[in-house]
């Protein structure tokens, strides 16, 4: 089952921000594109299944790499679907970090 969100044009929904990328970067970027759907989807529904979750946490839960990770945390985050709690947790080595949360459309306002 996938969230219709993610069915959205991947393209149009980095755009602003590929466009300040650095060329390996945005290569880098390019080499995943058509997985995002299935990456986001897995990161937001892991999220949204522990009431928040830290980068660590997800990571955990999904087997996905650490640079994975927090790569697309930063993208849903500059997209509007996902914030910052205002809370934070300890990670395997002790170091805080943030719980992510899913925003409310009253905080993002439509998607695309």
């Amino acid at each position: 089952m996938s969230l219709p969100l993610f069915e959205t044009k991947v393209v149009q929904r980095y755009r602003r921000v590929l466009e300040s990328y650095h060329e390996t970067s945005r290569e880098a970027w390019e080499s995943i594109a058509d997985r995002l759907s299935a990456i986001d989807s897995a990161i937001v529904r892991t999220i949204e299944a522990r009431g928040g979750a830290t980068g660590d946490e997800v990571e955990t839960d999904t087997g996905m790499k650490h640079q994975t990770v927090t790569g697309q945390i930063r993208h849903l985050v500059e997209g509007g679907i996902l914030r910052d709690s205002g809370t934070w947790r300890p990670n395997q080595n002790g170091r805080r970090c943030v719980v992510w949360t899913r925003t409310t459309v009253n905080e993002r306002g439509p998607l695309l």
